[in-house]
């Protein structure tokens, strides 16, 4: 197997990917129309090829592709992250664990020297493949699935709440329910970071909402407001069907919650988004929380479509290799 830096990957070479990942993205039953995806996904690489910093590289075996992996190097005030997008990786043939072995012991020694430990890569719900990552010692942290809106089995529930639309005077409503969010994600076993003097600003952004006129905002209430889901339309494109909205933002508060009333609502969401003449469902979740994967995978139906898993390298390892 032979290596090729990123530097000199070719058109051709980027082309060869498109095809490949085609092949994967197949598999999982989603796209209607793969001639215009795959112009999709082509433009969407060159664009993100030439507008990120990437660093990566393509595995070739007698003179074919059987892999590649390629990062953008992310840098914010906290924290530097080696990102690998689903379509920046992919292995093909029988050799999955070592083509990846290959690639990955490649491609970090050259993340860790720039001072990258934190590795996060996005992968295809292909088995082989998150196998492969899984030995490397990534762990599973967001999951991203779909649901078919037809598909959808309307849930058993009696919960007693109507359910409305959002108005333009409910913006300490959802100030107050932005809580929801960052209390489940905070919770044992979560435990997603999220630091005091940002809570505020997530506050603020909940409220402003009501200004949004792009949202589908739903809220669940009894005597008080109790839950809440906020969509977007999204693109049609790689990994997005067409008709596709994207459940962004959800929650119930902890006092009501397995009494039927996220069913009640989601029944009355799918409705209403099939009136509207969409067919599709987007949402993720972080799988530590028990509560949405048993939500919105087991009982609504959403098909796994990736994950996104990481790998942090200690710190210390370059302080060890320096000495």
């Amino acid at each position: 197997m032979k290596i090729i830096e990123f530097d000199l990957v070719t058109n051709k070479m980027i082309k060869m990917m498109v095809q490949d990942l085609e092949s994967l993205y197949s598999k999982l039953h989603i796209n209607e129309n793969l001639e215009k995806t795959e112009s999709l996904l082509g433009s969407k690489i060159e664009k993100w090829m030439k507008n990120k910093v990437i660093s990566g590289a393509i595995c070739m075996k007698d003179e074919k592709m059987v892999g590649f992996l390629f990062a953008e190097l992310k840098n914010d005030e906290e924290k530097k992250q080696a990102w690998v997008p689903s379509f920046g990786i992919a292995t093909f043939g029988a050799d999955n664990d070592k083509i990846l072995y290959e690639l990955y012991k490649h491609c970090s020694s050259q993340w860790v020297e720039l001072g990258y430990f934190e590795h996060v890569i996005e992968t295809l719900n292909i088995d082989n493949q998150v196998l492969s990552l899984q030995m490397l010692g990534f762990a599973y942290q967001q999951v991203h699935g779909l649901l078919k809106l037809s598909n959808y089995k309307e849930g058993k529930t009696d919960a007693k709440i109507s359910i409305r639309s959002l108005r333009k005077n409910d913006s300490d409503i959802l100030r107050d329910m932005a809580e929801i969010i960052y209390r489940y994600q905070t919770a044992s076993p979560v435990y997603a970071p999220v630091k005091a003097e940002t809570i505020n600003n997530i506050r603020n952004g909940f409220a402003s909402l009501v200004n949004d006129d792009e949202v589908m905002f739903y809220i669940s209430e009894t005597d008080r407001p109790v839950a809440y889901q906020a969509l977007w339309e999204v693109d049609y494109g790689y990994l997005i069907p067409k008709k596709c909205v994207e459940l962004s933002i959800a929650g119930t508060y902890a006092d009501v919650s397995h009494r039927g009333v996220g069913t009640k609502l989601m029944n009355y969401v799918v409705k209403d988004l099939m009136l509207k003449g969409y067919k599709w469902l987007s949402a993720d979740w972080r799988i530590t929380n028990i509560s949405a994967r048993r939500f919105w995978n087991t009982k609504c139906g959403f098909n796994i479509t990736k994950y996104r898993m990481i790998r942090t390298i200690d710190s210390d390892f370059s302080w060890v290799k320096a000495n």
